[in-house]
């Protein structure tokens, strides 16, 4: 591999006092922070001093020895699992590369934190020996230490921890020896370090593990004038890689707000790199190295985004392999005050307020506390409500009160799960249409298994809201032996929304990849309309060919806990373990999330508390634990089967009672209406109408005559106007192009046009109709106002 080409000419300008002045500020805000504000403790320091002597480091006669060092992948190489005993042993001896790292990142924090002469030397010592040791090992410029990726994970504190001790190594004389060791394996991200903005330089690796990493090899640069000239071409770097949006399914934000990692929206990926993103362009606030305002204002659509899909848990459909252990919120708050302090990428005000809110929010605390920390009074935003699209990801998220709902699908363009060998083996159906409601978001303190969703015992058959076909886990177990993200041929499925507030998905299951134990023959239509506190579930149209198991749509599963407990059914609180029953149109029942759900078709309903045997979704060990959980029962190769269900999100048993009593004499608070590759919603209260068109469809109500593409259109009445949103949840894109536009054709009752002029909404009045054409790009819904003309 080439090695890193900063490409800075011989004769650069000569460094101006404010610029260094500018450098000083941000080198010493950036060592603060790596040295950190915990207080020293007797408990901490010794035990840096167990840690250094687990390295066995020494230095008799001028000869340093020490165990030896390798990184994680390294050790890999010699596949300790198929070696002999010895062999193992020897093996098992070597010091990981990362800790190794880590612990001399925390020397660096006791020599500055401390003011006793002593134990300043002490670790200064142990830091030089730490040093010299791994120079000992190899790890020098021109190293061919076989593999080194993933070296940002590994290699990551190396940096810092030389940088905290730069004035330490320069005097031991090894500064040098350190900085070219690591240019040299910084190569990895060559992209990234040559800063030349391409494709690949938004890569959130890059942006989580070596952001920060190459900073310091920037501000470490011994000639003033090249260390402002390499600063400025950094900081030239970072914006164009955050205000782009690179092509097809490389590494990066997107319009919508999504990240991209492994070819997909990846909160797994993307909320540590967000980290770097935030800190970056904090640090350089302020100065003449300022982020570009185009850049912050695609990381804070970044960041707001996240703040809708998070509750503070992610959604399971949006946790890529690590279902039970995806991305948390509150993990990352910080980000929110570090992008704020960057400032108003609009207004250029010192303060960016809404992001100051979030994090309040975030870190409960009140305006108070934002006058320290912001400068001014702040007030914490309220929990967000309403409905976000994201079809780079093919989904959408509906808030209501303290619930988050992920509303997630799959297509041409999105993979449905990711599967590895070790890793969400029984994963298939994350993205099947799913619906699961998260809770309790006003409680950050509560994990994913205190909420109800705990993997000991978990049905990985029974996502919430996804229609699937139950297997055996035999039979779930991926079929391949290393990755598999699945996708079908549909380029429909994903969101929209109007006004941001109500919103509707579609799931089209096509043809997908035919392999062992997935039966390509899957087909159905899915739509959930979601108004405020209530949400229409509704399936059509499916089919498959596997006879020897039962196809299910799952309304709800959750363990049961002390804080998750309860089911209702038909006004009874079911108290009884285990329980079963069997329910059909006009039922009723609420999840111990205090959901309520109103069977209004003629469907089989299954309703069990029950002890569920499983399998870990990593090491396949068995697992159990006790559940409550509710399905359809569309039987085994169901024909163009169906089911209709209302499910309410702030439900008490009377409001469910009332609501089945009213839907037994015919008068439910929609109406719902199913033709032709169309799913049509009609909400009574708000007067919105949904239409899901899974292809061309023609709806031929009071005021859509035809839809010509698939796509998803909200619609209201607003005085003599209309309010309209239109969808294509098609981002039209290969992997080496950016999305084009998508033509969607509607035809509307009346003669219209539209409020003001659009370059993407065309009106074309014949007779008595008007034909809309309207432009959508990106997945992002067209939102525009019609008037009577």
């Amino acid at each position: 591999m080439p090695e890193i080409d900063f490409g800075i000419p011989d004769n650069v300008p000569a460094a101006t006092a404010e610029q260094l002045q500018d450098i000083q500020k941000i080198k010493t805000s950036l060592q603060n922070y790596y040295v950190g504000r915990s207080k020293l403790t007797e408990k901490s320091i010794n035990k840096v001093r167990e840690d250094f002597a687990d390295t066995e480091l020494k230095r008799e006669d001028g000869v340093l020895t020490g165990r030896h060092v390798l990184t994680g992948q390294q050790v890999k190489i010699y596949q300790p699992k198929h070696l002999d005993a010895d062999d193992k042993l020897l093996v098992k001896d070597y010091l990981i590369f990362r800790p190794y790292a880590e612990l001399m990142l925390k020397i660096g924090q006791i020599y500055h934190k401390t003011d006793d002469a002593a134990l300043k030397k002490e670790m200064a010592d142990k830091f030089v020996m730490m040093s010299e040791h791994l120079y000992n090992q190899g790890f020098v410029a021109g190293s061919t230490l076989v593999t080194s990726h993933h070296w940002g994970y590994s290699g990551r504190d190396w940096y810092t921890s030389m940088f905290v001790m730069e004035d330490v190594l320069r005097e031991a004389g090894l500064l040098d020896d350190a900085y070219d060791a690591l240019m040299w394996y910084s190569r990895e991200f060559k992209d990234s370090f040559d800063m030349e903005l391409n494709k690949k330089s938004s890569n959130l690796d890059y942006f989580n593990t070596l952001s920060r990493q190459h900073l310091i090899m920037v501000l470490l640069e011994e000639d003033p004038d090249r260390r402002v000239a390499l600063l400025n071409k950094f900081s030239g770097f970072i914006s164009g890689a955050l205000a782009q949006t690179p092509t097809g399914e490389y590494d990066g934000l997107r319009p919508d707000g999504t990240a991209f990692r492994h070819r997909g929206n990846y909160p797994g990926y993307s909320f540590p790199a967000f980290v770097g993103m935030a800190h970056v362009a904090e640090l350089l606030s302020g100065t003449g190295f300022e982020l570009t305002p185009e850049a912050r204002k695609n990381v804070k659509n970044a960041f707001m985004a996240a703040r809708n899909y998070a509750n503070p848990q992610i959604g399971m459909g949006i946790s890529g392999r690590r279902p039970f252990k995806g991305s948390n919120l509150h993990g990352i708050k910080e980000i929110y005050r570090m992008l704020a302090l960057a400032g108003n990428a609009e207004t250029g005000e010192p303060l960016d307020a809404e992001l100051a809110a979030a994090y309040l929010r975030l870190a409960e605390l009140d305006e108070t506390a934002s006058v320290s920390l912001f400068g001014e009074k702040v007030m914490p935003e309220a929990m967000p409500q309403g409905h976000w699209s994201y079809n780079y990801g093919a989904f959408g998220v509906h808030r209501f009160g303290d619930k988050m709902v992920t509303l997630k699908a799959f297509n041409k363009y999105v993979w449905s799960s990711e599967i590895y060998h070790n890793a969400n083996r029984y994963g298939r159906y994350q993205s099947h249409g799913s619906a699961q409601i998260i809770p309790m978001g006003d409680r950050p303190e509560l994990s994913r298994a205190d909420k109800g969703f705990d993997e000991n015992g978990w049905d990985w058959n029974r996502m919430p809201g996804a229609t699937t076909i139950h297997l055996p886990l035999e039979k779930l177990d991926s079929p391949k032996k290393h990755t598999l993200m699945l996708r079908s041929e549909e380029t429909f499925s994903g969101s929209g929304n109007l006004d941001n507030r109500y919103g509707a998905m579609g799931f089209k299951l096509g043809p997908v990849q035919d392999l062992k134990n997935i039966d390509s023959s899957f087909e159905m239509l899915k739509s959930v309309t979601a108004i405020d506190n209530r949400l229409v579930m509704a399936g059509s149209d499916i089919s498959n060919d596997t006879e020897d198991h039962s196809t299910e749509t799952t309304l709800f599963q959750h363990a049961i806990n002390d804080r998750v407990h309860e089911l209702w059914v038909n006004g009874r609180l079911v108290k009884d373990f285990p329980f079963q029953a069997t329910l059909g149109q006009g039922d009723w029942l609420m999840d111990g999330h205090g959901n309520g759900y109103l069977i209004v078709s003629d469907s089989k309903v299954e309703v069990r508390r029950q002890h569920q045997k499983s399998r870990h979704n990593e090491n396949k060990k068995p697992t159990e634990g006790d559940f409550s959980v509710a399905w359809v029962d569309h039987g085994a190769n169901p024909d163009e089967a169906g089911y209709e269900y209302m499910v309410v999100l702030d439900a008490t048993p009377e409001k469910m009672a009332s609501l089945a009593k009213q839907a037994d004499s015919g008068e439910l608070p929609y109406k719902h209406e199913q033709k032709r590759n169309l799913h049509k919603t009609f909400d009574k209260a708000t007067g919105i109408s949904s239409y899901v068109a899974f292809s061309s469809a023609r709806p031929n109500d009071d005021y859509v005559v035809a839809i010509g593409t698939p796509s998803i259109t909200l619609l209201k009445e607003n005085g003599s106007g209309l309010d309209i949103s239109v969808a294509s949840t098609d981002i039209n894109l290969t992997r080496e192009t950016h999305s084009a536009p998508v033509k969607v054709n509607l035809t509307v009752k009346g003669a219209w046009k539209t409020a003001t002029e659009m370059d993407n909404v065309k009106a074309v009045v014949k007779g008595s109709r008007t034909q809309l054409v309207v432009t959508a790009k990106d997945g992002i819904p067209v939102q525009f106002k019609l008037t009577q003309g």
